[in-house]
């Protein structure tokens, strides 16, 4: 929460993709090259797969420059952090976060009502399509 803390308000897109979410390698890859190009700030937490013969919640990743492009982190140091588990609720009632983009769950219900997040829209718009042709 330090680095948040540091960060002007309404300035932070948060990146989470809830309890059971997590990346492949590739996939990490190309948030990364997009979050990058985009220069804006950004807080992602990003979590290691279960091995694929486990039915396990994701885990940490005791390095993540294994997953990321080579130099990521440190090009993105002054606008960027890349954290394991994150306190979702503190996060994201922090006022530096002006922007979340995550998954829908399985109910196609967004788990971030009531805690003054604002409704996607920009950037996370394409991943609420799946609510949105829904309702």
């Amino acid at each position: 929460m330090g680095w948040l803390d540091r960060q002007p308000d309404s300035s932070v897109v948060f990146l989470c993709f809830g309890t059971h979410g997590c990346l492949e390698g590739d996939q990490v890859k190309e948030i990364a090259v997009a979050l990058e190009n985009s220069g804006h700030r950004f807080l992602w937490s990003l979590r290691k797969p279960p091995p694929k013969e486990k039915v396990a919640f994701p885990g940490e990743y005791e390095n993540s420059e294994e997953v990321l492009p080579e130099g990521f982190l440190e090009r993105t140091a002054e606008i960027g952090k890349v954290i394991g588990w994150a306190p979702q609720m503190a996060v994201l009632s922090h006022p530096a976060v002006e922007d979340l983009c995550r998954t829908v769950d399985g109910t196609r219900h967004w788990k971030v009502c009531g805690v003054g997040c604002r409704w996607p829209c920009g950037r996370c718009l394409q991943s609420s399509r799946p609510m949105r042709s829904c309702w």
